[in-house]
This record gives structure tokens, C-alpha cells and sequence, in this order.
């Protein structure tokens, strides 16, 4: 009965509104029905349970505000229009979707292939096309290359950031394959090399092809590693820097670990007091 109520009332009421009057007092009003308009792919359903806006209940312009800008988030716009029958007041959201991608396309990739790239950028087809997202999944495939060894490795964009675009198009430069392939230490005096390269993660590529990624992060990670071994034992002054020598094609690193270890400092005394 509601229903069919709503209906005829809809269609004896004046045009839609996208302002109702100043002096207009909406606040009085029965909200009649609550609309949808616009959407394609996501269910009116949907839409609704976002809304905080309810048929049969008073009407409320605070509650409109807020659904408007919660919807905002789904939407690239979405407008409200107003329709005042004999019962109370229509009111209707009319949205406009963003545009879904149709193709995710990487080109430049020879080392790592699509589908693992496709897995850590977490960009996908049917995706709405987020400029944002689009961003990021280009920071995870540069981060997925330098945890890989490939360092120099730079990740364009070509499509995917402009409203018309439908696809996602990331063109790669992975530059050479970085490994370590030399692990030195000079000036310890009281550990041994062998010892340190224990503490360290950091590790050799074995016959210069498998492992001993180079990875200029975990280097500084062992450099603390190092300096609190350093301190356990009582050198509370040792300092560790590092050097890196590159063959000339920049593919083969030798990393050596520069040790200052200072004096050792030991209890002198423990004294109670009070």
C-alpha cells in the first residue's frame, strides 16, 4: 500500500529540486521516499544501506549532508534533488560512478613476469580507475624490483590517471640486477670477520648468479646488528660505516664493513646507597 502510495504521490508532485527555498521549512516534512539515480554497477541496495536517510521519517538536511559526503568517497559526484508531493518530500541522490578499468598492462618487464606483477601491484581489471591506487600499485612494483636486486628499476605510468582513461598501462625500466658478491671487515681487532658475518643478514651470492641480493636497506639494518653486538660486549663507543665497490657494469658489489670498535668499558664498581 506504501508503495503504490509513494508512487502516485510522485507523480502528482512538481519537477525534482536540486534546492528547496529558502523560507521553505523542509524540517516539517515526512520524508515520502528516498531514490537512487545514476547508478550502473553498484545495486541500488547497496547504495542504500550507506544511507542514514529513511522513508517515513522526519526530513532532515544534517542527514542528507552527511550521506552525500559518505557517498562521495564512491562516486565522482553526486548531486541530491528534492521533490515535494502532497505526503511530504522526495528526496532523491543522483550519482555519477567512476569509471571501471578494462586492462591492466605492464610492458618493459623481461625479470619478473605479469601475473606476479599483477599479484603485488593489486591492481586489477574492474577496478574503478583511482589515480590513487594507481599510484601506489606503482610504488609496490618498484619495491617489489628493489627487493629483487633491480635498484635502479623506475616505474611510469602512461594511462590511468586522467578521468577518460580505462585502462592502467605501467611501463617498467628494470635496469641491471644488483648482487653481492664480496663481504669484507677491517679494523675489528677483537672478532673475528667470520664471527661478524654471522650477526649479518647481508649475505654472498653463491658463483655470482644465485642470491646476495643487494639491498641498501638490510646493509643498514646489519650496521645496527653490528653496533649492538658491539655493545653487548662492552664497546660502547664502536662505530661501523660500510663501503661499496661496483664492477664497472654496476651488476657486482663487494661491501665492506668498516669497524671502529673504541675501548671496551667494564663495571668499576656497584654501589648500594640509601
Amino acid at each position: 500500500w506504501c508503495t503504490i502510495v509513494c508512487m502516485t504521490a510522485l507523480a502528482l508532485g512538481d519537477e525534482p529540486e536540486s534546492q528547496l527555498p529558502a523560507d521553505f521549512d523542509a524540517e516539517s516534512l515526512t520524508v515520502v521516499a528516498v531514490q537512487i539515480e545514476g547508478n550502473q554497477t553498484i545495486s541500488t541496495h547497496k547504495i542504500m544501506s550507506k544511507l542514514e536517510l529513511r522513508a517515513n521519517r522526519p526530513f532532515k538536511q544534517a542527514l542528507v549532508e552527511k550521506d552525500v559526503r559518505r557517498l562521495s568517497g564512491d562516486f565522482v559526484d553526486v548531486k541530491t534533488l528534492y521533490q515535494r508531493v502532497p505526503q511530504g518530500l522526495i528526496v532523491i541522490y543522483r550519482v555519477v560512478e567512476r569509471p571501471t578499468l578494462s586492462e591492466v598492462v605492464y610492458q618493459g618487464n623481461d625479470k619478473i613476469n605479469s601475473r606476479k606483477l599483477s599479484e603485488e601491484c593489486g591492481v586489477r581489471p574492474g577496478d574503478l580507475v583511482d589515480p590513487v591506487e594507481i599510484g601506489e600499485g606503482r610504488r609496490r612494483i618498484e619495491e617489489l624490483y628493489r627487493s629483487k636486486g633491480f635498484n635502479h628499476a623506475q616505474v611510469k605510468v602512461l594511462e590511468g590517471y586522467e578521468p577518460e582513461h580505462r585502462r592502467a598501462v605501467y611501463q617498467i625500466h628494470e635496469g641491471p640486477r644488483q648482487r653481492v658478491t664480496g663481504i669484507k671487515f677491517v679494523g675489528q681487532k677483537v672478532v673475528s670477520g667470520p664471527r661478524l658475518k654471522t650477526i649479518i643478514q647481508t649475505k654472498s651470492a653463491w658463483f655470482w648468479m644465485f642470491g646476495g641480493t643487494y639491498d641498501p636497506d638490510k646493509i643498514d639494518a646489519d650496521i645496527d646488528r653490528l653496533v649492538a653486538y658491539y655493545h653487548a660486549l662492552g664497546y660502547w663507543d664502536a662505530r661501523i660505516s660500510r663501503e661499496v665497490h661496483w664492477n664497472d657494469d654496476q651488476t657486482h658489489a663487494t661491501v665492506t664493513f668498516v669497524v671502529q670498535e673504541g675501548p671496551r668499558f667494564s663495571v668499576r664498581e656497584i654501589r648500594f646507597e640509601g
